[in-house]
């Protein structure tokens, strides 16, 4: 999960496209980016799906258009990708543990095929899995308020004021105090922070990432 600091990012890159309606009390959402692992390697592009905004809720369209800003893109351009990249590779509980068990159980049967020469025929029972999901015309609407509902689980922004440290466009911060201060909101030191100088208002970059399990309420420890 990566969020950034609208004001921060947009003081050194040519945010073109950030809107009048972005919430900027709270960190702008940057992605959700499914991985195999702690250390976050892929997947990506998982299947064809495509990006529909209009399919979205009204609810949701709101919620996006505050918190997931494009900033340098128009926003439902940056949202498409942002789906077709990483959303297209998230799987809903509880189907996430069918696929992983799947998933184990075709590479099995693949070896096996491979053996008989027959891959070419071998479709596995986890790629059918994945293509169900994917078909559920409310996935993109579940990926969405999940991402938003993380956002909301980890407000970076109240972490921050809550220790001491406020968006301010005088006032500069060494990377350590904002790094003590989210690691006491966090409860954790398991997060990244990129940040020069921590301008909280005008750095030149201001972005934190954090790796959280599926249900999107418990931060993994990074290995």
């Amino acid at each position: 999960m990566a969020v950034e600091w609208a004001p921060s990012v947009c003081n050194v890159k040519h945010c073109s496209y950030l809107q009048p309606n972005v919430d900027l009390a709270r960190f702008n959402i940057h992605g959700l980016w499914p991985s195999r692992d702690t250390k976050g390697h892929g997947p990506s592009s998982c299947s064809t799906s495509r990006f529909n905004f209009e399919g979205l809720s009204a609810q949701i369209q709101q919620e996006l258009e505050e918190n997931w800003n494009g900033l340098y893109h128009p926003t439902q351009q940056f949202l498409s990708h942002e789906w077709s990249k990483h959303g297209t590779c998230w799987v809903p509980q509880p189907a996430h543990t069918t696929v992983a068990r799947l998933l184990s159980e075709s590479r099995r049967k693949s070896r096996k095929h491979r053996e008989h020469k027959h891959s070419e025929d071998f479709v596995s029972s986890a790629e059918e899995a994945i293509l169900s999901a994917t078909e559920d015309t409310d996935l993109q609407e579940k990926f969405f308020r999940k991402v938003l509902d993380i956002a909301k689980t980890f407000d970076v922004a109240a972490m921050l004021a809550a220790n001491g440290v406020e968006a301010d466009s005088e006032r500069s911060y060494p990377t350590r105090t904002v790094h003590s201060a989210l690691e006491q909101g966090l409860g954790t030191s398991q997060f990244m922070l990129k940040c020069e100088t921590c301008l909280l208002y005008t750095s030149d970059a201001a972005d934190d990432l954090l790796c959280v399990d599926l249900g999107g309420r418990r931060i993994i420890k990074k290995k």
